[in-house]
């Protein structure tokens, strides 16, 4: 049995292979990334192109020498030895010599090439479309399990329970993404929901590329309703958020610029009631004060013109009926699709159709299988009333 090497030893042990094996004061061509010059004057950056990346490091001495002006995206070419660190055991370029080998890197180019595409063909000057004040049907493409979904549907809880979410998973970052992530996109516009949101937390500028690439790009312009890009953070600026309808800063932005909160909507509903009773009180109000002045001139008017009064005020009634008929029937339909809403959105209702809600002692909702199973007494939820019940136990 050979003998058990110690992490540390095994590690230096690398690190002097490498060292001494052909991979010294190697030329090396990449994207500059993640540039940066530490307090004690090293710089830290990695290199990348479409297939790979690697870290690099230069200590002071050599990082005074680099040209001035340096910045993501720039294409250089570096002359370096590969190493190891130690405590880290992360393998690293050790930088002699840097110079820029173009003014922009290669995924920059493609990126900076697919804007100037999409502004000679129109498609950055489209006409943002206008979220739905109450969406029946949100539908959100991004990736599996990811901490930005738990932040999504979160905030959908909090604000409107009752709206329809759905969740289509796929890859959002990788060589994969550039088909499975179109191929999501089209399956959300065929569930005709009222919004989409695309997008995925935050992460490096090579785990958001994907979002500048032109398949993804061009399943986004194919959107039929609204729809949002809600990738990384704030700063981060890709080409989904210029083609978007809408851009938000991050996932849980997204679902806050969708989503209105039931709250305020009830307040807003009870608020126009009241304004628009109050318009249609004043306006009819108005028109029977003309109807009277006219009636008084009739009144005081010479037997001559009394037939020509008589035609008016008849006709000006006329037209105040139709009006007023017409007027108080598009409000009511405007207040009756608030109520189908409002209707819609209704846990109650959806019981009513023959559905049923599951509660824990707590009286919280349980949403899987699993978490059923954990528990030792639940509650069914009906439309008239409650059930209690325990799980069944396996054989």
């Amino acid at each position: 049995m050979s003998d058990t090497w110690r992490v540390g030893e095994l590690a230096h042990a690398l690190r002097d292979l490498l060292r001494n094996s052909q991979f010294k004061n190697v030329a090396v061509k990449g994207e500059l990334t993640q540039y940066r010059v530490a307090a004690s004057g090293h710089a830290y950056f990695s290199l990348k192109d479409e297939d790979g990346k690697m870290d690099c490091v230069a200590w002071r001495g050599k990082a005074m020498h680099f040209p001035d002006a340096l910045e993501d995206g720039m294409e250089v070419l570096i002359v370096a030895s590969v190493d190891l660190y130690p405590p880290q055991g992360r393998v690293q370029l050790q930088v002699e010599q840097l110079r820029a080998s173009t003014n922009i890197g290669l995924l920059e180019e493609m990126k900076r090439k697919l804007i100037d595409k999409l502004q000679v063909n129109g498609s950055l000057d489209l006409l943002q479309r206008p979220l739905p004040t109450v969406p029946q049907h949100v539908v959100i493409v991004t990736g599996a399990g990811s901490a930005a979904l738990s932040d999504m549907l979160r905030i959908r809880d909090e604000r409107w329970a009752g709206i329809r979410c759905t969740v289509i998973e796929t890859v959002v970052q990788g060589k994969e993404s550039h088909s499975l992530l179109p191929r999501a996109l089209r399956a959300a516009y065929a569930l005709s929901p009222s919004v989409v949101v695309v997008g995925r937390g935050g992460g490096s500028p090579e785990d958001l590329w994907s979002f500048n690439l032109e398949p993804i790009i061009e399943a986004i312009l194919e959107s039929p309703v609204p729809i949002v890009s809600a990738v990384g953070h704030e700063s981060d600026h890709l080409v989904s958020d210029l083609v978007a309808d809408h851009r938000a800063a991050t996932p849980t932005h997204a679902m806050e610029m969708v989503i209105p909160v039931r709250g305020d909507h009830d307040i807003r509903l009870d608020d126009f009631s009241s304004r628009l009773e109050g318009g249609l009180n004043r306006w009819l109000s108005r028109r029977k004060e003309r109807l009277l002045n006219l009636k008084l001139r009739l009144a005081s008017a010479p037997l001559i013109g009394m037939g020509k009064a008589r035609e008016s005020l008849l006709m000006l009634n006329n037209i105040l009926t139709r009006l007023t008929t017409s007027r108080l029937n598009a409000e009511r339909q405007r207040l009756q699709r608030y109520s189908t809403v409002l209707e819609f959105t209704n846990p109650h209702a959806v019981l009513k159709r023959g559905y049923s809600m599951v509660k824990g002692k707590d009286g919280k909702v349980i949403r899987t299988a699993i978490a059923a199973a954990s528990q030792s007494s639940m509650k069914l939820q009906f439309h008239d009333g409650e059930l209690s019940v325990a799980p069944l136990e396996d054989d």
